[in-house]
């Protein structure tokens, strides 16, 4: 499985659990203040289907930027390597 791949689905899996706090925040109203839905609602002219579309499409596109990118840095790390786009100072 490649590394987007695997970001992919880490996004995925992460945005299906903070939805699952999401509506139970919701359905409690817990802590009002900490409604991203409601928030992107108020922000834009968006409705509630079209906040929620957003969300996800966030946290897997965040996701899948992220995560090939640490387990990138994980491995040369784990190989001694300098990652590649790491700054080098000469001293």
């Amino acid at each position: 499985m490649s590394n987007a791949l695997k970001g992919m689905v880490a996004g995925l899996v992460a945005t299906l659990a903070l939805s699952g706090l999401m509506v139970l925040n919701s359905a409690t109203d817990l802590m009002p203040q900490i409604h991203i839905i409601r928030w992107l609602t108020a922000l834009g002219t968006l409705s509630v289907p079209a906040a929620w579309m957003d969300h996800f499409i966030v946290g897997v596109i965040v996701w899948d930027c992220s995560l090939p990118s640490m387990m990138a840095l994980r491995a040369a790390r784990r190989l001694g390597r300098r990652a590649s786009f790491s700054v080098h100072l000469r001293g």
